[in-house]
């Protein structure tokens, strides 16, 4: 029976994973891109940040990549923890 709770835990961890990245992709890594190569964000970028400029336009992005990137890596330290209790 635990260990049907830990396996509980972990498929809900990996679905916490998985939205903060598909969250990350289109919010992080698109507008950075596009703002590099093109010197605009785009629209839901846009919509939700508002028009970003200057040393921001670069940050604001980059920030929300590498905070997925502390919350996948957090979840992950908490699903190997998961792994040796069960």
């Amino acid at each position: 029976m635990a260990n049907d709770s830990g396996q509980s835990n972990k498929k809900a961890v990996d679905l916490i994973q998985t939205v903060v990245v598909l969250a990350a992709i289109p919010l992080g890594v698109i507008p950075l891109v596009q703002y590099l190569t093109s010197d605009d964000h785009g629209g839901l970028f846009t919509t939700l940040f508002g028009e970003q400029t200057g040393s921001l336009a670069v940050l604001l992005p980059a920030l929300i990549i590498v905070g997925a990137l502390v919350i996948v890596g957090a979840l992950e330290a908490v699903k190997r923890r998961g792994k040796k209790d069960s």
